[in-house]
């Protein structure tokens, strides 16, 4: 470790190597890779056969991607996404075509590209929070042939094999074709899978931001409004902050601003919305001012709020649509 300088190149040669060496010595160079942006030339190990005059030498050098595929496959199952994953695939197809082997071999990868670049984009949706657009990107999916697909996998990314079916699984339960055009009630609903989905990925904060829009699409849903709507999405919110304001003193006349939300839903629990509301828009406006306030929340008590409350609530509140 001591030797090797960050940026450079080194070949490793375990043909003389004794007992667990090379074990140890592939280690170190996945570490390398890793911790010093150190290039792996080659791996190599020549097996030396006593009646043969000239010994076999072995490239090992593509072992080296299972730490690719570990480090890949982590990443999915802990966060969800799947972009180094795609990356991955994407580049066997390309390196395969790049390196003309079309032309040599009897089969060719047809689908790894495709599917890589799709579950790209869906992890990009999920990171930065387009409920919408995930929809979308999910639902094309199903355009891609399961058998063609299962068939480069099988050819050409076997360590991939173990999640493909796991990863359509986890995708597909968010697909919704032009999800604009689709029932306001059955888009929410893929947006409380993805609320859903969020919390227990631990991703906190993409909860947080997804919570706070959700809470305003539900109730311009249930006011008939285009939850879409600039203009329909601020009267909502003028009249839930309204809310909190006129819960401090009720003895006060009912702001304007609020009389929609209760003539269109008299069922409506004015106390529990107005604690939610506030609590969610605090935790949320912390978030978004990244803590320049004098009395910011820690993010314990964010993690908190997200794990026992938020969920619960938006449940709570899909129950007034119809």
């Amino acid at each position: 470790m001591n030797a090797v300088e960050p940026g450079e190149t080194i070949v490793l040669d375990v043909t003389h190597s004794f007992r667990s060496i090379p074990l140890f010595v592939f280690l170190a160079g996945t570490y390398l890779q890793k911790s010093r942006n150190v290039k792996i030339g080659g791996v190599y190990y020549g097996a030396y056969e006593r009646d043969r005059p000239r010994s076999p030498i072995f490239d090992l050098t593509p072992t080296l991607k299972f730490i690719d595929w570990l480090t890949a496959t982590d990443k999915f199952l802990d966060t969800g996404s799947a972009k180094d994953l795609g990356q991955l695939l994407t580049n066997i197809q390309r390196d395969f075509y790049k390196q003309g082997r079309q032309k040599r071999e009897p089969v060719s990868p047809r689908q790894l590209g495709s599917f890589g670049k799709r579950i790209q984009a869906i992890s990009e949706s999920i990171e930065l929070v387009r409920p919408l657009k995930l929809m979308e990107e999910t639902a094309l999916l199903d355009k891609i042939s399961y058998e063609d697909l299962q068939e480069d996998v099988g050819a050409f990314a076997q360590p991939f094999s173990l999640l493909l079916d796991k990863i359509q699984a986890d995708y597909h339960q968010f697909a919704l074709p032009n999800p604009r055009d689709a029932s306001s009630q059955e888009t929410l609903r893929k947006q409380v899978d993805l609320l859903e989905w969020y919390i227990d990925k631990s991703l906190s904060a993409q909860a947080i931001l997804l919570g706070r829009e959700l809470t305003i699409s539900v109730l311009c849903t249930a006011l008939k409004f285009d939850y879409l709507g600039k203009t329909e999405r601020q009267d909502v919110e003028r009249g839930l902050n309204s809310l909190v304001d006129w819960r401090k003193d009720t003895q006060k006349p009912r702001p304007l601003a609020l009389e929609g939300l209760v003539t269109m839903i008299p069922d409506l629990d004015l106390d529990w919305l107005s604690k939610f509301w506030s609590h969610l828009r605090d935790v949320r406006n912390d978030l978004a001012h990244t803590e320049m306030r004098s009395d910011s929340l820690s993010a314990a008590k964010m993690s908190e709020f997200v794990k026992k409350d938020l969920l619960k609530n938006i449940k709570m509140l899909m129950t007034i649509l119809p």
